[in-house]
């Protein structure tokens, strides 16, 4: 049902700029905005690619002040080329949108990643920053995760883990599994009680995580990056990497930063 009230007001979009009245233009593209939300969605999403190239394309001939909608139109569809790997039409649209608004955090963020993407590409190389490393190989994850076995992709993403926390990373991870392997089982309590025991001890381990960090660390980007590995184990279904990874984002929810 929503596709198709969608298809009907991209058809409308097509008719109002045909009759060339700007104001009807924007208001047809700002209820075909509204109707897209919903779609944007991780299975759903390539479905509405050609609606919002008819809806950036129209207010952009309309010369429209309607930025807030060009600048997230325009990096939605940066999203959904940069999925695919058309890196060169995901510039494209990632520009438009830091040209309508410069300031925005994240875009910042996915022009950096962008460019680290089409760099390691051409340098056939992983970068000497370990959270370059670790970006690095989220996105190979999702990359290669398309007709593969999930042991392949796994491995990526727990390699992005243990990059972002060498000493800790792991143990969480082995720790859940210890957890989920002994509820499974008929074993003694006490020795139920014991592992149970243990998980807590791996698990209060990276409380202690921030601390080992460098002074100057980039915090923002770091927990960018564990939020970034939740996600797409998430997607992928990589459910022990993503609880691990909850963790570690969690400990950046201390109040250290202020919500404007």
């Amino acid at each position: 049902f929503q596709l198709g009230v969608v298809r009907r007001l991209e058809a409308l979009v097509q008719e109002a700029l045909g009759e060339g009245d700007p104001a009807v233009t924007e208001a047809v593209c700002v209820c075909l905005w509204n109707a897209c939300l919903p779609l944007l969605q991780h299975k759903l999403c390539k479905r509405v690619r050609k609606p919002l190239l008819t809806l950036t394309r129209a207010l952009e001939h309309t010369d429209s002040l309607l930025l807030d909608i060009r600048c997230w139109a325009q990096a939605e569809l940066f999203s959904l080329e940069n999925q695919v790997g058309r890196l060169e039409s995901a510039a494209s649209h990632l520009h438009k949108a830091l040209a309508l608004d410069s300031n925005c955090e994240r875009l910042q963020w996915n022009l950096h990643l962008l460019n680290l993407r089409c760099s390691s590409i051409n340098e056939k190389q992983m970068h000497g920053r370990t959270e370059d490393m670790a970006a690095l190989l989220i996105m190979q994850a999702k990359d290669g995760s398309r007709g593969v076995s999930v042991m392949n992709y796994r491995h990526l993403l727990v390699q992005a883990g243990v990059t972002l926390a060498p000493e800790v990373f792991q143990s969480v991870l082995d720790a859940h599994h210890r957890i989920a392997e002994a509820g499974a089982q008929d074993e003694d309590f006490s020795l139920l009680a014991a592992k149970v025991q243990k998980h807590v001890e791996c698990v209060k381990s990276i409380e202690d995580h921030l601390t080992t960090l460098n002074q100057c660390c980039d915090h923002k980007e770091r927990v960018r990056l564990w939020a970034s590995l939740v996600k797409a184990s998430h997607q992928l279904e990589v459910f022990d990497v993503c609880i691990a990874a909850c963790r570690f984002c969690l400990l950046y929810d201390d109040r250290r930063w202020k919500i404007t």
